[in-house]
């Protein structure tokens, strides 16, 4: 089978919506605990329906190297009962943060201010097709003005909200015993086969990482679930310019019910490679630019490409921007769009 690379590239896309769906993990019971993890203390609910245990400050001080890829030894797939402090050091953002002050624009976005947990909801616009494009925006070095507000393209708005993990098929899959949430990413084409795409994430106090990809339905010829070995680290806290990070991982898994177990080499590289202040319909937003290009090798039944990906973050909101360039170009900047997301109405 190939899969159609255009439709591909929503790993990135997909994965750095940022704004988590629900929890994920073991075996749920007939009567859970919680189901987000606005009902817990700890600010997560685990895939078993039960609140994490509160953890003390000192484990939550982890600090990861910013010029370091993530090795993933912490986040391997794991048996479906693992112990529950591997998925209870994430951090948590009060409704009230912004007005408390913990929202500060410093030029840094600590792991306490990243939106991305479960609970989170907001409006977007979303263009396609895109061209022209200017991805550069209007520069003094790297400090930049970008303005997304009116893109003339075929355009949309449309809501992201949470949805209880337990009630999705993949909620008991051993591989994402340790996931804290997971999030509706889209339609995906892949010749005759069609089907609606979820990422499923893991936030941790220094990172947010990506362990898999999968289908909406179990649906007979729909089917698809992926696991990132080792998961990828879309973004590390504290996030700020001039940090750098990549990952070789393999994505592996059946797509579209296929016979074959597909394993699909993958380089990620990411750039914090410019800051500034992004214009969106929601409003003007102090955001961090964070590059990332993805490159997928040669495979049986998959073709090779490249492509940029570029993710605006500013503390305290969810991810207020995702541009998607055109597939094979690995340039930093392009002047033509396959998806312009841009935050509408935040939470």
């Amino acid at each position: 089978m190939r899969h159609d690379s255009t439709r591909w590239t929503a790993l990135l896309a997909l994965a750095t919506t940022m704004l988590p769906c629900c929890a994920a993990g073991g075996e749920s019971s007939d009567d859970p605990e919680c189901r987000s993890g606005a009902e817990c203390a700890s600010g997560v609910c685990l895939g078993s329906g039960q609140c994490a245990p509160v953890q003390s400050d000192a484990g939550t001080d982890s600090g990861m190297d910013s010029a370091a890829p993530h090795d993933g030894s912490a986040d391997s797939p794991m048996d479906s009962n693992p112990p529950q402090e591997a998925a209870a050091d994430v951090p948590e953002v009060p409704s009230d943060a912004a007005e408390a002050g913990a929202c500060a624009d410093d030029g840094v976005i600590e792991s306490g201010e990243a939106m991305f947990q479960a609970g989170v909801e907001a409006d977007y616009r979303v263009s396609s097709s895109v061209s022209p494009f200017d991805s550069a925006g209007a520069c003094n070095g790297t400090v930049c003005t970008w303005d997304f507000v009116a893109i003339n393209a075929s355009t949309k708005d449309e809501k992201v909200r949470n949805a209880p993990l337990q009630d999705q098929w993949f909620a008991h899959e051993a591989e994402f015993a340790t996931a804290t949430h997971a999030s509706i990413l889209g339609p995906v084409t892949i010749g005759v086969c069609s089907y609606v795409e979820y990422g499923v994430y893991r936030l941790e106090a220094d990172a947010l990482l990506l362990v898999g990809l999968v289908s909406e339905t179990n649906d007979l010829y729909a089917r698809t679930k992926l696991v990132f070995d080792p998961p990828v680290p879309m973004l590390k806290f504290p996030l700020q310019k001039g940090a750098s990070w990549s990952v070789d991982t393999v994505a592996s898994g059946r797509i579209c019910d296929s016979a074959l177990e597909y394993q699909i080499d993958q380089t990620y590289s990411f750039e914090v490679d410019k800051s500034g202040t992004l214009k969106v319909p929601a409003g003007d937003f102090p955001a961090l630019r964070v590059n990332i290009l993805m490159e997928r090798k040669l495979g049986v039944g998959v073709t090779s490409t490249q492509q940029r990906t570029h993710l605006f973050v500013s503390p305290c909101a969810p991810t207020v921007a995702r541009i998607v360039g055109p597939d094979g170009s690995d340039s930093a900047e392009f002047q033509q769009a396959e998806l312009a997301r841009r935050l509408l109405q935040g939470p």
